[in-house]
């Protein structure tokens, strides 16, 4: 019996020290039937390697993701302290005040930034310069006497979480009429630099932070995204296009000095859509992951509009993404609860936030 010296030095493109694997080759088995039994044999042993490499890279990308996070890429819901360091800011001229409404509303602009919107549409019906605590003040104002009417459900136009998921629609439109590949893992990266950099602006500045610095921190932070995650499809004139002058080049450049200086060049988050790629490895299933990509991608980016993940990790997030898309895509449960067995022992989750998390991306999508 002859042997046969197989080594893998290179699969999928990953270095591994060379191992041999001897697989007996007895010349009888070149008859028809035996021979095909045999290849099926060296077959499935071939693919079991390749799938328990391929955990175990996994694993170790994730675990040392995990350490990232951990340790440079935690962050705390801000939004409260933005009732104490809300700014009435300056009055703005009527020109202005257009500008930065066609700002919130640009998406026609990033494909068209020379044609001019209807006159309606150049009207800002609610003043930026209101300030949240003047707002919330009135409010309870009203709620105290027994005409008032409840106060709606929906976010005021001047709080920061409003702000918030108005630049969370901005960037997403701006990054599909550019073209950005990867947009889910690029929102998630500008939106993660954002939070941080407003929070360390809330906790140091004795100046409070106005509408037009949220918009000019966002469109900074998705600059920077862009151009680290896809190249340098969105430009800094491309940005003050878009905002018709309202912003100059030298405060977006000197905005995105700052961030990085502030964030200590530390603005490669781990996102979630990224750990969700990495996780269905463990997902006892033989579809592709392209088949699941579309709807994990969807979920996550709600869980990046939402501020109510702000202080999650994004592990545990993409966690609970990836088992609530497997139940809307009618897996069964046992294969849910084998990718939970396989991920618990290295990610360690804790039950609670798990079910937190899992709760709320149920309820927002």
């Amino acid at each position: 019996m002859d042997d046969i010296d197989w080594t893998a030095s290179d699969l999928r493109g990953k270095n591994l020290p060379c191992s041999k694997f001897k697989f007996p080759i007895n010349h009888t088995f070149f008859r028809r039937g035996v021979f095909e039994v045999k290849i099926h044999h060296t077959s499935d042993l071939l693919r079991g390697l390749l799938n328990q490499f391929t955990m175990d890279t996994a694993q170790d990308t994730i675990t040392a993701m995990m350490q990232r996070e951990e340790k440079a890429y935690r962050r705390r819901d801000y939004i409260q302290a933005f009732n104490s360091k809300c700014s009435c800011g300056t009055i703005m001229t009527e020109s202005q005040q257009a500008a930065l409404h066609l700002l919130e509303e640009c998406a026609w602009m990033v494909t068209d930034p020379v044609a001019s919107p209807p006159a309606k549409a150049m009207v800002n019906k609610v003043p930026s310069v209101t300030c949240v605590q003047d707002f919330e003040e009135k409010s309870r104002l009203e709620n105290t006497c027994s005409c008032a009417q409840p106060y709606p459900p929906y976010p005021s136009t001047d709080s920061l979480q409003f702000w918030r998921e108005q630049m969370f629609d901005w960037s997403c439109m701006v990054a599909d009429s550019y073209g950005v590949i990867d947009r889910t893992a690029v929102i998630a990266n500008s939106f993660h630099l954002l939070d941080r950099y407003v929070d360390s602006e809330l906790s140091s500045n004795a100046l409070p932070i106005t509408r037009e610095d949220f918009q000019l921190f966002s469109m900074t932070c998705l600059y920077i995204s862009i151009k680290i995650m896809d190249g340098h499809k969105l430009t800094v004139d491309a940005l003050v296009l878009m905002s018709r002058g309202f912003y100059k080049p030298q405060d977006i450049i000197a905005t995105e000095n700052d961030i990085l200086k502030t964030l200590q060049w530390q603005v490669t988050p781990p996102t979630t859509i990224e750990y969700c790629r990495l996780l269905w490895e463990f997902f006892p299933t033989n579809q592709s992951w392209n088949e699941f990509e579309a709807l994990c991608a969807t979920i996550a980016e709600v869980s990046v509009a939402s501020a109510s993940f702000l202080e999650c990790r994004n592990s545990v997030v993409a966690l609970a993404v990836l088992v609530l898309c497997a139940r809307y895509r009618g897996y069964s449960e046992c294969s849910i609860q084998g990718l939970l067995n396989r991920v618990q022992p290295f990610m360690k989750v804790d039950e609670e936030e798990y079910a937190e998390v899992y709760r709320q991306l149920k309820c927002l999508y």
